[in-house]
């Protein structure tokens, strides 16, 4: 399972990290929510890999990041899946359950897929952009939502990952995608 690919720019890590590792065939590709930053690279997963099963919370998005996106799925017959919260799916010997988004929102944040995948006694929380309102819709469910391991909202932005959703968690660790300005540059020692 690949879980958002980045932006467009990171297309051609996405393939290379996937043609290196010998990863021809992807059985989930998961789009948590149509934004460039997280659809982008996946058109550069799909030039080398095949999926099996596309998700992604829309079907249709006016940007050329998510219609690239499409279009490499359409070239393999692949359709969008849009899973609804509460339905599962095995994932080898992992169980993946869809807790968000619960609604439909305006915002493209609020509409973050936000999965809780468990293998054994170790869970990943993956919760994409979903802001302050998905998150509490979330809760308002009652969804067990505990997890060894969050990928934290937003990249880390005050608009998520607010203290009730993350009380609910209590994560052992936590991980996000810290959007860089500039390259991070290597100390000459």
């Amino acid at each position: 399972m690949l879980i958002d690919g980045g932006n467009a720019a990171d297309s051609d890590l996405i393939y290379t990290f996937l043609r290196n590792h010998g990863v021809a065939h992807l059985n989930y590709i998961v789009a948590s929510h149509a934004h460039e930053d997280h659809v982008g690279g996946l058109a550069g997963a799909l030039n080398y890999a095949s999926a099996g099963v596309a998700l992604s919370p829309v079907t249709e998005y006016d940007s050329r990041a998510f219609n690239s996106f499409v279009r490499y799925l359409d070239e393999q017959d692949v359709s969008i899946t849009v899973p609804r919260h509460g339905d599962t799916f095995k994932l080898g010997s992992a169980d993946v359950l869809i807790v968000g988004p619960v609604s439909e929102y305006r915002n493209q944040n609020d509409m973050s897929l936000v999965m809780l995948i468990t293998y054994g006694d170790t869970s990943f929380l993956f919760t994409g952009d979903a802001e302050r309102p998905s998150e509490l819709d979330i809760l308002d469910e009652g969804y067990d939502i505990s997890a060894t391991v969050l990928k934290v909202g937003h990249h880390g932005s005050d608009t998520s990952t607010t203290y009730p959703f993350l009380r609910e968690i209590m994560p052992q660790y936590g991980s996000y995608l810290l959007r860089q300005k500039q390259p991070i540059r290597a100390s000459g020692r």
